[in-house]
């Protein structure tokens, strides 16, 4: 097979993305910056590192709702 034939199957092959979706942490009160109610709750705000590494649980359950 030829350089040219293969980069002709490798083009074809090639899939674009069409549909790209973030997920954005939940709040579970609204989006005025307050702490949510249930901190502890929020899953998605542990398992996402920018986030996990930033947060204080301790002082937002202290401070929830607040």
């Amino acid at each position: 097979m030829s350089l040219a034939d293969k980069e002709k199957k490798v083009q074809s092959q090639t899939n674009y993305v069409q549909h790209f979706s973030t997920r954005i942490p939940w709040k579970d009160n609204d989006y005025t910056e307050r702490i949510d109610n249930n901190p502890k709750y929020n899953v998605a705000a542990q398992v996402i590192p920018n986030i996990t590494s930033s947060r204080d649980l301790e002082f937002e359950e202290r401070n929830k709702g607040k």
